[in-house]
């Protein structure tokens, strides 16, 4: 059994939801950072001249301050203009609300394919906080027959088709309460939280952990609706979660995953849990679980494993093994690395492995 991308279900099934969404945007932080890594030396990242024009470039920090400022003025420059589709549909992303604006930019560091996306919506947001945008937005019934379209295109065809598409932000008119009854439905009974709670936890959260994306809470996460959701499941995750696996469990932690943070695969791989049982991969990359990014090294880990060789344990509840990405501007963060020496898997094997993946931690134990 794989295990990546991994989802603290012993929390989720002990703790109001409310009570640990710190924990959401720990990996979105970290995300952001090693996509400002990319920017301040690729040059594809055309972002980078807006900065800086000298012949090194800028720092990663000076991409990242940038990034902060457009972002406090997005913040500070919305009006509150009532959002419709076709607003949302154009190339002006200074005229977009800071919320919508926010999740886009979460939505692309889910995968590392989608970072010149995410640069090209930087530069348009620096072109259209310079000069301006004269342009209103427009009703969903407006006639835009005379029109030019030159400000208006189609939202990034890689949200409508796929990669990121399974993110994607979800505007209020789609929004679906299924989602927030099989949630909901299966965390701990409310112990009088109330939407005050709510607001005083994800500004803690935004001052403490993630300024740029936990104002996010209220509007996108699941958790914001939970304490009034009165329905609860007649069967929910076990209190506390003591089993064992059977065999052991190779666990994947991203350490820039913007959904579900490293921690919470060292946790599940620890002694508290799987313990022995498991055996915890520490991949420093970008992205949402182990096939965010190209790797080698993941690759050759996850092909002895299937073929019945697993990391040697350490004994300890720190990683047994550390992977980088193929991408050099990436290096491993600490431990020691593997550098597989068999021949490249391919994607293919890697994904159809990381089909059997449990994100849920409570999957994980019950399956294996």
């Amino acid at each position: 059994m794989v295990s990546s991308g991994v989802y603290d279900a012993e929390k989720h099934a002990n703790l109001a939801p409310m009570k640990w969404l710190d924990q959401d945007f720990k990996g979105v932080e970290a995300a952001l950072v090693k996509w400002a890594e990319w920017c301040a030396t690729a040059r594809e990242c055309q972002f980078r001249t807006m900065i800086s024009t000298a012949p090194e470039g800028p720092s990663p920090s000076s991409v990242l301050t940038k990034v902060k400022d457009m972002l406090n003025t997005a913040y500070l420059g919305y009006d509150g203009t009532p959002v419709t589709v076709n607003s949302l549909s154009t190339n002006e992303p200074g005229i977009w609300p800071y919320e919508y604006l926010v999740q886009r930019i979460r939505t692309y560091l889910y995968e590392q394919s989608s970072w010149t996306s995410l640069e090209s919506l930087f530069r348009n947001l620096e072109r259209s906080q310079t000069i301006g945008s004269s342009r209103s937005f427009k009703n969903d019934d407006d006639n835009d027959d005379d029109d030019d379209g030159d400000d208006i295109v189609k939202l990034d065809s890689r949200l409508a088709t796929s990669g990121p598409a399974l993110y994607a932000p979800l505007l209020p008119y789609l929004t679906s309460y299924v989602s927030y009854a099989i949630y909901c439905g299966d965390i701990v009974d409310s112990k009088g939280e109330t939407t005050q709670d709510l607001f005083n936890l994800t500004v803690q959260a935004a001052q403490s952990v993630s300024p740029n994306f936990a104002s996010l809470t209220p509007a996108y996460s699941l958790r914001s609706l939970c304490h009034n959701w009165k329905s609860r499941a007649v069967e929910r995750l076990p209190q506390p979660m003591t089993k064992k696996p059977k065999n052991i469990v190779l666990v994947i932690g991203n350490t820039a995953d913007p959904a579900t943070p490293y921690e919470s695969a060292q946790r599940l791989a620890s002694s508290a849990f799987f313990g022995a049982q498991a055996r915890l991969v520490k991949f420093d990359a970008a992205g949402h679980s182990s096939r965010a990014a190209e790797s080698t090294c993941i690759d050759g880990v996850l092909s002895n494993y299937v073929n019945g060789n697993p990391p040697a344990d350490k004994g300890n509840d720190e990683e047994d093994v550390v992977c980088a990405t193929t991408l050099a501007s990436f290096p491993p963060s600490g431990g020691t690395s593997i550098d597989s020496g068999a021949p490249r898997m391919g994607r293919q094997l890697a994904n159809n492995v990381s089909l059997i993946i449990a994100a849920l931690v409570g999957i994980t134990m019950f399956m294996c």
